[in-house]
Order: C-alpha cells, then sequence, then structure tokens
C-alpha cells in the first residue's frame, strides 16, 4: 500500500495536499470558534447590562 503511494506521482500531490488542507483547516477551525465564542461573551455581557438598566428604570439610551 505505501509503495503506490509512493509510485505515482498524482498520489503523492494527493497526500501532500491532504495534509497540508488538514493542518490548515485545523488552524483555521480554532480561529473560527475562538472568535464565535468571544462575540457570545460580550453579547450576554451587553445583554445583561441592557436588562439591569431596564429593571432599575434608568434610560437604555444616551
Amino acid at each position: 500500500m505505501m509503495n503506490a503511494l509512493l509510485e505515482y506521482q498524482f498520489l503523492q500531490n494527493a497526500v501532500i495536499a491532504s495534509i497540508l488542507a488538514s493542518i490548515v483547516c485545523g488552524m483555521i477551525g480554532v480561529i473560527i470558534v475562538e472568535k464565535r465564542l468571544i462575540m457570545m461573551s460580550g453579547g450576554i455581557a451587553q445583554e445583561t447590562g441592557i436588562a439591569g438598566q431596564a429593571r432599575l428604570g434608568r434610560q437604555l439610551f444616551w
């Protein structure tokens, strides 16, 4: 099986491309998940502030 991978040029290219794609997709996936979690926590914090102001009867906008 390994001989076939090393024998044909197109299979070598396919293996190299798949390894590079897996590395790049892994890094991009981590960044996307991290950014979404940051956006979600920011939204929760802002919503808590708005709800707190409404409960206290304060003006919501300047």
